[in-house]
């Protein structure tokens, strides 16, 4: 975090539940004090929920998280996690969601 701090590097990272634990918990305790920072977004037969918790502190840095559960036709949901350091807002999380970290998986196959 120091580095990525020191050369104003941007990350989305996936976020595992024992990952940072008390980053988890304090996102999943203040999602429903968040009301507004929720977006339904669809794309054909999926559909997308995101929420997120902004500034959380963890180590003496402040943290974003944003989390969606994706639905498709017929089949379970699926859970998304991610930290980072962009400013989420209604108008990016989706891009975030979906553009951000997934393009990633992309290049790595």
């Amino acid at each position: 975090m120091k580095m990525i701090k020191k050369y104003n590097w941007k990350y989305i990272i996936t976020f595992k539940k024992g990952s940072i634990p008390t980053v988890y918990q304090e996102f999943e305790a203040l999602l429903h004090l968040e009301p507004k920072n929720r977006l339904t977004y669809w794309k054909k037969d999926i559909r997308q929920d995101y929420q997120w918790i902004k500034d959380i502190e963890h180590e003496g840095h402040l943290v974003n998280v944003l989390s969606c559960y994706e639905t498709k036709r017929n089949k379970a949901p699926k859970k998304f996690v991610w930290i980072t350091n962009l400013n989420i807002t209604e108008k990016n999380c989706f891009i975030i969601g979906n553009e951000g970290d997934r393009n990633r998986w992309k290049m790595e196959d």
